[in-house]
């Protein structure tokens, strides 16, 4: 996998930002803050791009962040990790996330990695939002990725998923967010799997949500009340 920085502010708290499949940074440039922000992203391997220990060390906090196939990537990243999050929030995704009744049905995750193409992945971004304005706003700043990378990397992320059990660790999810228009990681198999792991908090917004927010201060407090 990649990292790299979103803000970097020398604060004591780190928010350690597992992004969906196919994205970077392009996205997510609009929030600002002060906040320190590392993202990880483009999964065509799991292995950290960081050493843990050194990269860790100036933080007093280490919060989680994941979204989409991101949170599933997170869980994986774990034991690798070698951390224990003040707190950890997932996003529009689950730890079952290609499967018919807790994440994507697979005959669509199937169907969206063998017909894979510029239209395809168009279609994608659009379901993404329940809000066409937004949808139109996140195509004006789409990621700024090759297709053949996304393919590789979606294909990747199938592989690992279906092969991979998750098995509970040293940490979990302390909140679950979910888009109660999530057309991509529908609602209902969010809820189905999150309501006797994490809290669960229901927003109005599709499966991409971050234009709720205006700063990363704003996603740190998303933790369980």
């Amino acid at each position: 996998m990649k990292g790299q920085w979103l803000m970097r502010q020398n604060n004591q708290r780190l928010l350690l930002f597992f992004n969906g499949w196919g994205m970077d940074a392009e996205p997510f440039y609009f929030l600002s803050g002060a906040a320190d922000v590392f993202m990880l992203y483009d999964y065509r391997t799991l292995l950290l791009p960081f050493d843990p220990g050194p990269f860790f060390s100036p933080y007093r906090d280490i919060c989680i962040l994941a979204w989409s196939l991101g949170v599933w990537v997170s869980q994986w990243c774990k034991t690798a990790l070698a951390v224990h999050p003040a707190w950890s929030v997932a996003i529009n995704g689950t730890l079952q996330p290609i499967h018919p009744r807790h994440g994507i049905a697979p005959d669509i995750f199937n169907a969206t990695l063998s017909h894979f193409s510029a239209q395809t992945l168009d279609r994608f971004y659009a379901n993404m939002f329940h809000d066409r304005k937004d949808a139109l706003r996140f195509l004006s700043q789409p990621p700024a990725r090759d297709l053949p990378g996304q393919q590789d990397e979606l294909r990747t992320l199938q592989r690992l998923i279906e092969g991979e059990s998750l098995s509970p660790g040293a940490w979990d999810f302390d909140l679950a967010v979910i888009g109660q228009h999530d057309v991509i990681m529908p609602a209902k198999h969010q809820l189905r799997f999150w309501k006797k792991q994490a809290a669960c908090r229901i927003m109005a917004c599709g499966h991409y949500p971050f234009y709720q927010w205006r700063t990363w201060e704003d996603l740190l407090c998303l933790r369980p009340s």
